[in-house]
């Protein structure tokens, strides 16, 4: 069995540690190992909503993870809201793209590069809503600059 399944989806989802790609990579692996750990997520999800006292951490943490079992309306309303760092703006970038809404998405990229999130990775993101919005020379010309 691999380290990503030892891992508990519940805890690295509800502890209050750190949450960024590395962790979102490790729960994204979980699942395409395991289909079962979705399972988990969900009902990690279905805590994170519960709480009474959201923190901006929190609300990227849920936010992120809305995304990731595909509640792409609900993450947008809840990173929208959220602390407005590079992760809650990628993701919510993310969730636009997942509603065919790309120029949003697009803008989304920019913001968490400016915040500060991996600058070739929304490059990728924002090439990515070009191709899907028909627009390929656009999107090779963000992937040449």
């Amino acid at each position: 069995m691999t380290e990503v399944l030892q891992l508990d989806l519940q805890q690295i989802v509800l502890s209050n540690s750190s949450f960024g790609p590395q962790e979102i990579k490790q729960i994204t692996d979980a699942i395409a190992s395991d289909p079962a750990q979705y399972r988990g997520l969900r009902a990690a999800v279905s805590q994170l909503e519960i709480q009474e006292h959201r923190t901006p951490a929190a609300a990227v943490r849920l936010g992120v993870c809305y995304y990731l079992i595909g509640r792409y309306q609900a993450a947008i309303e809840t990173l929208s809201g959220a602390d407005g760092g590079a992760l809650a703006l990628f993701y919510l970038g993310r969730a636009y793209l997942s509603e065919n809404e790309y120029i949003k998405a697009r803008e989304c990229y920019a913001n968490a590069a400016r915040a500060g999130y991996d600058r070739d990775t929304c490059s990728l993101a924002s090439a990515e809503a070009l191709r899907y919005a028909n627009e390929a020379e656009s999107a090779l010309t963000e992937l040449d600059n």
